[in-house]
């Protein structure tokens, strides 16, 4: 397991950071475990973007990297690796060909696809990283067949975790499954976390100096939500005086519904609509709430059954303390503020029935449980506090 700096980063910037300092211990022969860093979250969080920083700073520190792009709107040879996974590996010889110490890969004949050259081939990596890092970075894991993940995992992940040099950023929508124990017991998965405040206003700033104080009001609007982020400087761009309502509207009507939940059903997107409102849910509360507020959801609705959906599209995770459970923040975030600006009157009364739920529970639940329950309430309070306000 991954150890170190890395496993105390919190944000996307450090994150980063976190990468690159393995790969400089790597350097200075003062990292001794080579690893598989595993990324997932919803669409357009940043998971390419996060791997195409990656990839430039290695660059900068003169690390090889290769990259291979599973989606085939990015990269057109995703059916050869369909037909013959052996393509991948002329693909990583023709990243690595751009550095000094690969140079001599621009002769290679074009492999065949046996054993043997693939054996070659690792035989080549291993031989590189015996005296300094390597980065291969897997980007779109999600939209390649189970086939070609399967043939990347035996053929290369498998022997390459090994490697004490050898890192290997592996990115998709949902966490990989991985089947071999090896690949397991070195791999780390983590979600890609939001932007943070800095790294959003450098974001939006690179497309349009003239909306840096516009950051931070973009920034309370996606909470760091990459592709919301562009979305929302856009329509600025144009229409400076563009109010916060119409702008939080835009983002869930444009982009977070046809785009993060196009292949969830309409019932359980209402249901996150609803769930949005609460920072935690168990059973109980998610029972009350969904059936007063959902259209199709009874008490009879079977929980796990909801939660098992929510949580393979990865739109929901235990909470802290493992008490309950969450919606993913940044889409809880903009769906909060969507209903507080365009349905005020359902989102008065899901929060004042949540309110109510936690107050009756501080008199119900153990004494360890007491301060969140009192904590909860205070927070749905709040937000109907700030809605009168608006």
């Amino acid at each position: 397991m991954i150890k170190g700096t890395f496993a105390s980063a919190k944000t996307g910037t450090q994150d980063i950071y976190a990468v690159l300092k393995i790969l400089h211990d790597i350097s200075q022969g003062e990292y001794e475990l080579g690893t598989i860093l595993n990324y997932y979250g919803i669409p357009g969080i940043g998971k390419t973007f996060f791997g195409f920083s990656i990839g430039n700073h290695c660059r900068d520190m003169n690390i090889p990297f290769a990259s291979i792009d599973f989606d085939p709107m990015e990269n057109p040879q995703t059916k050869a690796y369909e037909a013959n996974p052996h393509e991948i590996i002329h693909s990583i010889l023709q990243g690595l060909s751009a550095w000094e110490s690969f140079s001599k890969l621009q002769s290679f004949q074009k492999m065949e696809p046996t054993d043997d050259d693939l054996s070659k081939f690792i035989r080549l990596i291993q031989s590189h990283t015996e005296t300094a890092p390597l980065m291969l970075i897997f980007d779109s894991t999600e939209k390649a067949p189970k086939s070609v993940i399967r043939w990347v995992e035996n053929n290369m992940v498998a022997p390459l975790c090994r490697n004490e040099r050898c890192l290997i950023l592996w990115t998709g929508r949902y966490p990989q499954k991985w089947v071999s124990e090896l690949v397991i017991r070195s791999a780390d998965c983590r979600p890609v976390p939001p932007l943070p405040p800095e790294a959003t206003k450098k974001q939006i700033c690179s497309m349009d100096s003239g909306l840096s104080d516009a950051a931070s009001r973009i920034q309370n609007l996606t909470s760091g939500y990459p592709l919301g982020n562009r979305k929302l400087a856009e329509i600025l761009m144009k229409k400076q005086n563009t109010g916060d309502k119409e702008l939080i509207g835009i983002l869930a009507e444009e982009l977070l519904i046809p785009y993060v939940f196009k292949d969830m059903p309409p019932d359980l997107f209402d249901a996150c609509r609803a769930l949005s409102i609460v920072r935690w849910f168990d059973a109980m509360l998610m029972d009350n709430i969904l059936s007063e507020f959902v259209d199709g959801f009874t008490k009879d609705a079977p929980f796990l059954t909801i939660m098992g959906t929510l949580r393979k599209k990865m739109m929901v995770f235990q909470s802290d303390g493992n008490k309950g459970f969450s919606l993913e923040r940044t889409i809880a975030n903009v769906l909060r503020q969507y209903m507080m600006a365009h349905e005020a009157e359902r989102f008065v009364a899901i929060t004042e029935a949540a309110s109510k739920f936690y107050e009756q529970g501080i008199f119900s639940v153990s004494e360890e449980n007491r301060n969140g329950f009192f904590l909860e309430c205070l927070w749905h309070q709040a937000n109907l506090c700030a809605l009168k306000k608006i």
